[in-house]
């Protein structure tokens, strides 16, 4: 686990405001040293802002100016800590609805895993975007967490995220902006925790995944970028996953590898590893609310792992595992019986039987003698 869960206000930067009490105390310590502009002047900080900060009660100040007025001052960044009473990202933005120190969440890994399929982070700025048919969800969720101060612009399909997000999430993960949307956030959140992890490989499906839930099949997870989609197997692994090994195939898209081809990499989470998804996301739900999970594709993603946990799948899923054993039993005696296998496996006979039966049509053992099979 990081150590770096907790985000105080000298961590990030931005705006705060104190209460008038902790003003008051503020400015009777400078004025019994200094004047407002000597102070300022010593500070390099312009004695405007300091005046107007402290003698009007819904005033913010710069996070740094802070700082080093409280240096000087020799007051406790812990203890001022204690007297915030809101944050802005920029000094034009309404305050959000958190409290120092803070703590980062699933949730905000949740709105951080946006980046990796369809989000972008000016390198520059720092500023993130979000590209989707229906943004309005994304929104949702940043206003559970910040409150009705959120006010993220849409355009069509394009949604604002509050830098706020990308700052607490580089500071916990010690990450350049740039890299949020790169495979460096998805290793990075292997060092967090099981709830985490979920909350971003969720996010990952929602904006690249395909469920198949109509034929039976797997969630494929497709990704022009190679470190990206071998950093999901990763993510995979670590959850518990069962997954194919990854493909790539020639796409007819935009993007061209290293040897000229339009390449595009795919890995597809299996049935075994969709029913324990779902298991877990049944929890953390419970833990973070239903906007941590599946947005437009919870009733595809709901009817899929119902088909993974019902008794048929469940049925089919022990007889993989006893054909896995009993292929490793041929491996190892290369002649058995169905009765010694049954024997060995502590399996009932009839079942063994109908499995091994099986096996000897699809050629991967052969009958040599009644109620004898010898590996091919």
């Amino acid at each position: 686990m990081v150590s770096n869960l907790k985000i105080n206000f000298w961590n990030i930067q931005g705006y705060v405001n104190i209460d008038v009490k902790t003003k008051e105390i503020i400015l009777n310590k400078i004025l019994q040293k200094y004047s407002i502009n000597g102070f300022a002047k010593k500070l390099k900080i312009s004695g405007v802002s300091i005046s107007y900060f402290l003698r009007n009660e819904g005033s913010f100040i710069r996070i740094n100016n802070l700082l080093d007025m409280i240096k000087c001052l020799k007051i406790s960044k812990h203890e001022m800590e204690k007297n915030i009473i809101g944050y802005k990202d920029t000094s034009s933005k309404k305050p959000f609805s958190i409290k120092f120190p803070y703590h980062l969440s699933p949730l905000h890994m949740r709105i951080g895993g946006v980046l990796i399929g369809d989000g972008n982070v000016n390198k520059t700025t720092g500023m993130m975007r979000w590209i989707q048919k229906d943004p309005i969800p994304l929104k949702k969720l940043m206003k559970i967490i910040l409150g009705d101060a959120v006010v993220s612009k849409i355009h069509d399909s394009q949604i604002v995220i509050p830098a706020f997000f990308g700052k607490i999430l580089c500071y916990s993960l010690n990450l350049n902006p740039p890299l949020l949307a790169s495979e460096k956030l998805i290793e990075k959140s292997l060092n967090l925790g099981k709830d985490y992890s979920i909350a971003l490989l969720i996010a990952i499906i929602e904006d690249e995944g395909n469920i198949d839930a109509k034929n039976y099949g797997g969630i494929n997870i497709r990704m022009s970028s190679k470190e990206i989609i071998h950093a999901i197997k990763k993510l995979c692994d670590y959850l518990g996953y069962k997954t194919s090994k990854i493909t790539f195939y020639e796409n007819n898209g935009n993007f061209i590898g290293k040897n000229g081809k339009k390449l595009m990499y795919k890995i597809k989470i299996l049935s075994e590893g969709i029913k324990e998804m779902g298991n877990d996301l049944i929890k953390l739900e419970k833990k973070y609310g239903k906007q941590i999970g599946f947005w437009k594709k919870e009733d595809q993603f709901i009817k899929r792992w119902k088909t993974c946990t019902n008794k048929k799948a469940e049925k089919n899923r022990e007889g993989g595992e006893i054909h896995n054993k009993i292929n490793n039993l041929f491996e190892k005696h290369k002649t058995l019986s169905p009765l010694k296998v049954s024997k060995i496996l502590g399996v009932d006979y009839d079942r063994v039987y109908v499995l091994i039966k099986n096996m000897s049509k699809r050629g991967e053992i052969k009958r040599i003698n009644r109620g004898v099979y010898t590996i091919s």
